[in-house]
């Protein structure tokens, strides 16, 4: 806006490729109710991927395309200072940014206009992990956790399925 109400018609039309040659995608049902005039990119939602080091950026940032296919209207990957390089040379319509610690990837996660944070592939089976996870979750923000995310809690006391009812959940 405003140039969107000024642009006119909106045609698409065909460039002569073949429906077999051509990478589509088509998602139906709609997943997103229709768009307004004024809406922006953060009227879809913001969602945050979490990278893993140098060697370990893959998973993470397959996480971040799935987000921007089934609808998110920004998605930035936090990545560690040594696999920025790396990140940057495989993305386009996802943002980077680089974190050098939990206290950072908080702050990420406190913006307001996040409505989700990814988080596991290829960040390691760890206590930092773990910890990443819980410091997380103190947020507030939804989060979605896959891969060493999950795993890094194996083996941990798992007194929060047994708490009485009407008490508050323990943290594990």
């Amino acid at each position: 806006m405003p140039g969107r109400l000024a642009c006119g018609e909106v045609l698409v039309a065909g460039i002569g490729l073949e429906p077999e040659t051509a990478n589509l995608f088509e998602t139906a049902p709609p997943l997103l109710p229709e768009g307004r005039l004024d809406w922006h990119k953060y009227a879809r939602g913001a969602v945050l991927a979490v990278s893993g080091g140098m060697t370990s950026t893959g998973a993470a940032r397959l996480a971040a395309r799935a987000a921007l296919r089934i609808g998110a209207g920004v998605v930035t990957l936090l990545s560690p200072p040594d696999a920025a390089m790396v990140n940057a040379c495989h993305l386009s319509a996802i943002m980077l940014k680089v974190v050098r610690d939990t206290a950072e990837a908080i702050d990420a996660a406190r913006d307001a206009r996040v409505r989700a944070v990814v988080l596991g592939p290829g960040l390691g089976v760890r206590a930092a992990t773990a910890e990443l996870v819980l410091a997380l979750l103190g947020t507030g923000t939804p989060l979605v956790l896959d891969a060493d995310a999950l795993t890094s809690f194996a083996g941990r006391q798992r007194g929060c399925s047994r708490r009485s009812p009407g008490a508050p959940p323990a943290r594990c």
